[in-house]
Formats: structure tokens, sequence, C-alpha cells
């Protein structure tokens, strides 16, 4: 095809001659396109306070937000307070050791936890013998003991079973150091007993190397001990122990602390000192 001048016209637009402003509209579109010398990556490397994900295009995450660590304390600890620890065994307490003492989780003597936090007065019964007997050191029924359990007359029980697990049954030194007033008179008609032996050859515990008596704190049974028994004020020979129906000490009149067994729940059983 010829144009009115006799020249070829162009059939196709890659045929045609660009225009100033078509070159000049293309070459603003590359220097767009190339953002700076080498090409360097749209948008670059996101500044400081990022959310920690790598720029589009770019080499290294911007700083700031790593890890993505959500607000509320490091390491997650659970509120309530540091490892877990439980509110207490039997009674309550810190570390699961209970705060009442008594395997039962009821105490009968020194029964204000505030004034007597270290020591407790826990009734019930043990037909394992003795107070000072190496058969007495240990539970024996899995501390089902005391007057407010399933067995208060504890059947196959040691007087260790009485106290709850992390307290134990006092000697004097220990009830000595753990209560702030010797014994409590919070009760009636009980001896709670230590593991403590008295003097063959009298009322005291200076020279007590045998398991002779039985001693403790009383109110309304047992008898008044020398001074130097104290803190612990009342103790029973082998007749006044088996004078009372719940009590019985055997048939040695200087072994009762070996032989002692106590069948019911009430008059008494022994004191417990936290460990």
């Amino acid at each position: 095809m010829t144009n009115c001048l006799g020249g070829a016209k162009p059939t196709h637009r890659s045929e045609r001659a660009a225009s100033p402003e078509a070159v000049g509209w293309a070459l603003t579109r590359v220097r767009r396109a190339g953002a700076g010398p080498a090409g360097a990556p749209r948008g670059g490397p996101r500044g400081a306070g990022g959310r920690g994900r790598p720029a589009r295009g770019g080499a290294a995450p911007g700083a700031g937000g790593s890890g993505g660590a959500s607000t509320g304390g490091t390491g997650g600890v659970a509120s309530g307070g540091t490892g877990g620890t439980p509110s207490g065994g039997t009674g309550g307490g810190t570390g699961g050791v209970s705060t009442v003492g008594c395997s039962d989780g009821t105490r009968e003597a020194f029964k204000i936890v505030s004034q007597w936090p270290n020591v407790a007065g826990c009734d019930g019964g043990w037909t394992v013998p003795g107070v000072l007997s190496a058969a007495s050191m240990n539970p024996a029924c899995n501390r089902n003991a005391g007057n407010s359990s399933s067995n208060p007359a504890g059947s196959g029980c040691s007087v260790a079973d009485l106290c709850a697990p992390g307290w134990e049954v006092c000697d004097r030194n220990t009830f000595d150091n753990k209560s702030p007033t010797g014994c409590a008179l919070d009760f009636s008609t009980s001896l709670y007993l230590v593991r403590q032996g008295m003097s063959s050859f009298g009322t005291g515990c200076s020279f007590a190397t045998t398991a002779n008596n039985i001693i403790g704190c009383g109110q309304d049974l047992g008898i008044q001990p020398s001074s130097s028994c104290s803190p612990l004020n009342a103790y029973m020979t082998l007749n006044a122990c088996n004078a009372d129906p719940f009590w019985n000490c055997g048939t040695d009149a200087t072994n009762e602390g070996q032989n002692v067994v106590k069948s019911g729940p009430v008059h008494g059983g022994v004191i417990c000192c936290k460990e």
C-alpha cells in the first residue's frame, strides 16, 4: 500500500516510529522499576520496630519483634505461685505438709493453729505396743488412725500413724522447742504422750534411760512430775494407766513406754511435732 506521497505506509504498530512523548514515558517507567543503582529490591529492608518478617525482596528481617514473644511474663509462670505448689495435704498448708498435724485432719489439743503451728494434740487409739519401742517409730496402718478417721480404735496402727505426713511424735526436747507455751490446757480428761521415759527410782526425767512410765501433757488425767520433766506436766504409772478404760500399759511396772496401747478415740493420744 502506498500513501499519497508515494511512500510505503507502515502496516504494523512496531513498524511505526515512536513519538518523543512515548519514548519519554517508557524511560520514566524504567527508572521507577529500577529504584536506584543495581536494581535494589523494591521496598528494601523493613526498618526498626517491624514484625520480624523479611522485607519484601530484602535480605534480612527488620530489627525488633524477634521471636514474637507475647506480653505476659517470662516463662509463662502460672498464676498462683512458683512451681505450682499445692495448697497443702490434709488440713491444708504449704509444700504439701498439713497445717493440722494429725493424720485424720482434726486436732484435739493445741487447737489454735496460729498459736501452735508446730505442735498438735491428736486423739486416737493404736494396737502396736509402745511409744518408745522400735515398732512405734514408723506408721503401720498407712496413717488411717485418729478419732475422726474410719479407724478410731487404731487397729493395726502405731502411735506414728496419728501424725500427718511431715509430722512426728515429739520427744521432750523437740516439744520444748516447738511449743511456745509448753503444755496447753485447752482439753479435758486426756493425756497426750511424747517419746520420753522417766527415772525408775523417782518422778523425774533427768536420768531417764528406760521406758519407765508414760508422760506428756495432761489435764484431769495423770500425775504431776518433777520440774526436771518440764515442760511436760503429767505422767501415768502402770496402775494409773491400767485403771483408765482406754489405756493399757501391760504388766511390767518399769516398761510402760514399751508396752502402752490405747483402745479408743478419747482420753488423749500423742503430741505430734512438725518435722
